[in-house]
């Protein structure tokens, strides 16, 4: 029931932040971890979720019940009316009443004392179905967290590529009227002027392009929120951590510990041998002891004179074996086994997959952290590459080709590690969805 109330927080988080959107259509800055949490709460699969959660717990108690003792109780009443009560056979005339009653009860509780332990199996495989349930749960969140994290990164790269485009249509209007003005000194021709223009309208372009983009997927991110569908959500900067010292191997080691897929293979493991033992556990005789009483009169006085009822009671032990199953249950062991056995041979080849996603993860991560590092030195030269040509431009000293390429370059080179940042971002969130670690870090 712990996923449960883990459940009630987040919802409580979700409409904390989903009151302000909705009253103002908009926020100007969502975290990460809030869109994380907000998904969590919204998601209908989580809830689907704890509702089997929910049901696998009264499943339990069904079990836990079967346990108890059993009994019963019931009461008679019968009205007899003789319409014919007069009868000769021979010699003898019987004569009969006009009418009579019959009052009579029965009680009884019956408790099994043993058989061979299937009860306690069947209590044992409950609490595992129930523990199965959990881990489904925290597997179905760690997806849902990191598709939320996927389109929030793409939400950030676009916004942050309109950015560097809306700073670059303002650098390009400054070279227009720079250039106009040295076209009306005669420095420059009409025709430095027209390229300028035109890079313009080409960065425009891409700047609807860009906007169509962020469109689709902030509607997909909304759904995924449970936000209003034209909610403009301003995503925070994404960036790598800043310092981590992990290890390909202390993170191997965390993905066995912690991937939810692994412990459900060991908790599958554990109920098909409690499978196996509740089928040999039919195998054996059972024990049961009940206690019975009746109660029997014939006559009309609902409280009878003494001596005219009867009241047996009776307690007894039962031994039952079905022998046959000595014999009819030995195939059903052997598939036990052999679907025991698979559970085995799938577990350790998904040991082997997430080995290799983890180290796919981490040289991802690693490759994503050097890019940023070489974009770093090219975002440098990119700028002093445009600063010369800005003053040589001025000087007439340089083609407006050159100061319209050094232009591009500084501006993708803004853009471009924007993206290695976000990217090497979300190689840090794969990695962790790797290790099953996303939900305990965010």
């Amino acid at each position: 029931m712990h996923a449960i109330n883990t459940g009630r927080v987040l919802l409580f988080l979700s409409l904390a932040l989903w009151w302000p959107l909705q009253h103002n259509g908009q926020t100007p800055s969502l975290s990460l971890s809030a869109a994380i949490n907000m998904g969590l709460a919204h998601s209908h699969t989580l809830r689907l979720d704890k509702a089997a959660i929910t049901a696998a717990w009264q499943h339990y108690q069904q079990v836990k019940d079967a346990s108890l003792p059993t009994g019963s109780i019931s009461a008679t009443f019968s009205h007899m009316e003789v319409p014919a009560d007069h009868l000769q056979l021979g010699n003898q005339d019987l004569t009969l009443g006009k009418r009579g009653e019959n009052y009579m009860a029965h009680a009884g509780i019956r408790q099994t004392i043993f058989e061979g332990n299937k009860l306690r199996y069947a209590r044992k495989s409950a609490q595992l179905l129930m523990q199965l349930s959990d881990l489904e749960l925290e597997q179905h969140a760690t997806e849902v967290a990191y598709t939320i994290a996927e389109l929030y990164h793409d939400l950030y790269k676009i916004h942050r590529n309109i950015q560097v485009t809306q700073q670059q249509t303002q650098a390009i209007d400054s070279l227009i009227k720079q250039a106009s003005d040295l076209y009306e000194q005669g420095i420059v021709t009409q025709n430095d002027v027209l390229r300028f223009k035109l890079q313009r309208s080409e960065t425009q372009i891409n700047s609807t392009q860009l906007e169509a983009e962020r469109r689709t997927v902030q509607y997909s991110l909304n759904l995924l929120l449970g936000l209003p569908e034209d909610t403009t959500v301003v995503p925070a900067p994404v960036l790598p951590p800043m310092q981590d010292n992990s290890t390909l191997d202390s993170l191997l080691a965390a993905a066995f510990r912690q991937r939810q897929e692994l412990k459900q293979y060991g908790v599958q493991s554990s109920l098909d041998q409690f499978n196996i033992r509740s089928i040999k556990a039919g195998q054996l005789p059972t024990l049961s002891g009940s206690i019975t009483a009746d109660y029997i009169h014939a006559g009309a006085e609902f409280i009878p004179p003494a001596g005219t009822y009867l009241t047996p009671i009776s307690a007894g032990v039962t031994v039952a074996w079905n022998f046959s199953t000595l014999w009819s249950a030995r195939h059903h062991i052997s598939q036990a086994k052999v679907k025991q056995e698979q559970t085995l041979i799938q577990r350790d080849r998904l040991k082997e997959n997430i080995q290799q996603e983890v180290n796919t993860c981490y040289q991802h991560y690693q490759q994503a952290l050097q890019t940023i590092q070489l974009l770093q030195s090219a975002i440098d030269q990119a700028a002093e590459n445009n600063r010369i040509q800005t003053d040589r431009y001025q000087y007439n000293t340089t083609s407006v080709t050159d100061m319209i390429d050094a232009n591009s370059r500084l501006y993708q080179a803004m853009a471009n590690i924007a993206i290695a940042r976000s990217d090497a971002s979300l190689a840090w969130f794969r990695l962790l969805k790797a290790t099953g670690s996303i939900t305990t870090s965010y």
